[in-house]
């Protein structure tokens, strides 16, 4: 979609052009019950594809003296925190949806954003909510929201770990320059635009060579962790694109975690059972795993046509791959 994208060269990343516009809508109080929305919860599998690595504090020592970052745990069993999970699905919502602008720290950046989409959610009384604050949830200094859904923690019920090297990445901070399209003159770089949002996708893997390597506890292809997203007064417009960034339906492969320049973290989410609150509140609508595919199906179809771009960009990007990436040692757990 963008012109632009000759500029990113060699990077492991590429972006999905923000929409032109933003929509809001008024918020939803969380001490009511709305009518004819969905309450209830989705259980969920997370399906490990390539070595998934979630950081904690604790690291450990091979017999060597060399540290090992280890997986983070609760209680003895390896988790993958229901955040980690939020702010990825948070981040491809925004990405194919009306949302509102990035937040970015940067004094130029309004100017360089489209002209009806250039600012985030803040005053959530007088102007609304867009549809993935509403979801999601927001926090400003002066207004916040704290969203529908609640992503529980993701417990591991079946596969192994295993230890990579990996070489040491730098923050995606450090590389500010990339999020501008620009044109030199006179020796200088003037950023012309914003490219839009940053995806990590499957078939541009960095290649970093370095002799300094950490060796990190993995969670193994093949793993599957169970867990659970807690919704209330969802909109049916919600649903969809909460359902579709969520990846039901696999239309596209998404990363969690650390070294996802490097094609770590691929993953695969399962719908596996849908509860609701319909039984207990006859005012709210019922939900099921069929409803649940097919609202997302139907936000790939039956979109207006400039999201329909922003879906075919970001599956370009994030497309799927037949072969995950291969392990090092495995340890059963």
């Amino acid at each position: 979609m963008s012109k632009q994208q000759p500029f990113l060269c060699d990077k492991p990343y590429e972006f999905v052009p923000l929409l032109e516009k933003c929509e809001k809508e008024k918020y939803s109080s969380h001490n009511l019950v709305e009518k004819d929305t969905y309450s209830g919860k989705l259980k969920l599998e997370i399906l490990v594809e390539s070595p998934l690595h979630i950081g904690s504090r604790q690291q450990d020592y091979d017999e060597y003296g060399s540290v090992i970052k280890k997986q983070m745990r609760r209680n003895g069993c390896i988790i993958v925190p229901g955040s980690s999970l939020k702010g990825v699905v948070r981040s491809i919502a925004e990405a194919v949806s009306y949302s509102c602008a990035v937040k970015a720290p940067y004094q130029e950046l309004e100017r360089l954003l489209p002209p009806l989409n250039n600012t985030a959610c803040k005053n959530i009384n007088k102007e609304g909510l867009c549809i993935t604050c509403s979801i999601f949830g927001m926090a400003g200094r002066k207004d916040s929201y704290r969203g529908k859904v609640q992503f529980e923690e993701f417990v591991m019920k079946s596969g192994s770990t295993v230890y990579e090297k990996l070489p040491p990445l730098k923050s995606p901070s450090c590389d500010k320059v990339c999020y501008f399209a620009g044109t030199e003159k006179e020796g200088e770089r003037q950023k012309t635009g914003f490219l839009g949002r940053k995806f990590y996708g499957t078939g541009r893997e960095a290649q970093i060579e370095s002799n300094e390597k950490s060796r990190y506890e993995m969670i193994a292809p093949g793993s599957v962790l169970e867990g659970e997203v807690i919704f209330q007064n969802l909109r049916k417009e919600e649903g969809k694109v909460l359902f579709y960034a969520l990846g039901i339906g696999h239309h596209f492969t998404m990363k969690l975690g650390y070294g996802k320049p490097l094609g770590y973290g691929e993953t695969k989410v399962i719908l596996k059972e849908v509860e609701t609150l319909a039984k207990w509140y006859p005012s709210q609508r019922k939900l099921s795993v069929d409803m649940v595919k097919n609202w997302a199906e139907e936000y790939r179809s039956d979109s207006p046509a400039e999201i329909k771009k922003a879906l075919q960009e970001f599956e370009r990007i994030m497309g799927i791959k037949d072969h995950a990436k291969g392990s090092g040692v495995t340890d059963s757990n």
